[in-house]
């Protein structure tokens, strides 16, 4: 199962905006997100203000669940 959260978040300026972020996924229902997991892809985020555009990981724990492995 996979579960995504609408969540606020902020930006290293602490401008507020809310952005979905990945709590839960497994390989049974979403395999491909398995190479976006390993490759640093889930829960980037960038800050849509025009002057900022700023690119982070938002701080939030992710439960992975590979059952081949």
């Amino acid at each position: 199962m996979t579960i995504l959260n609408l969540e606020e978040n902020k930006c290293h300026k602490g401008r507020p905006f809310d952005v979905e972020l990945f709590c839960a996924t497994s390989t049974v229902d979403n395999p491909e997100l398995k190479e976006a997991l390993m490759a640093g892809e889930i829960n980037f985020v960038f800050c849509p203000y025009h002057n900022c555009g700023e690119m982070f990981y938002a701080e939030r724990f992710v439960l992975y669940h590979d059952s081949d492995n």
